[in-house]
């Protein structure tokens, strides 16, 4: 089991954000840092604690050698999704992927969550912004992680809008390098299931 130091403010808030997704009032917590701040490391988390806590967990991850390929983080989410046909190919699969995540969520509460968002392709950021902008009526939890710089403007205000955390280096020992050792070995550890 991994440990992740110095991050109980930021765990408690994505415990907060899942639990109201399973009573039925979805959301969205979007995490934005800098590289190596650990977001991944927090979705990790949040998807290990959705699953304990009977949540279905759809994962995906932007990639940004994949930012080109259309519907990429949907395809990840949801395969069934990009099948829809109409007149609008972006709203159907929008919408197909809403109704999808509703269905699922009919019979459990589902935490949706994707990773470096900056670098999803732009169908799927407009897709995973009508489904945020759904997500209240839903038992959903949408967890999103943007790494900060200009990347994080082509990520849609509806990923953004929601409750947002901004972790912080863990330490100035570990950023520097400088005893390291004796500070992490002082510093409470919370456990991520």
């Amino acid at each position: 089991m991994r440990v992740l130091l110095e991050r109980g403010q930021e765990l408690d808030a994505i415990d907060t954000r899942l639990a109201a997704a399973r009573a039925g009032n979805g959301g969205v917590l979007a995490i934005e840092a800098a590289a190596g701040l650990g977001k991944t490391r927090l979705l990790e988390a949040a998807r290990t604690r959705a699953g304990a806590d009977g949540m279905r967990v759809l994962a995906a991850s932007g990639s940004d050698l994949e930012q080109a390929f259309t519907f990429g983080v949907v395809r990840q989410l949801w395969e069934s999704a990009v099948d829809a046909a109409g007149a609008d190919p972006l709203f159907a699969v929008a919408n197909a992927l809403y109704r999808a995540v509703g269905d699922v969520a009919a019979d459990t509460p589902v935490a949706v969550v994707v990773d470096d968002a900056q670098w999803a392709d732009a169908a799927s950021l407009r897709c995973l912004a009508y489904l945020a902008r759904r997500a209240g009526d839903l038992p959903v939890a949408l967890l999103v992680a943007i790494r900060s710089g200009p990347d994080a403007d082509a990520v849609p205000g509806e990923l953004t809008a929601g409750a947002r955390l901004s972790p912080a280096p863990r330490t100035a020992a570990v950023a520097q390098g400088n005893g390291a050792r004796e500070r992490l070995r002082s510093a409470p550890a919370r456990r991520a299931p």
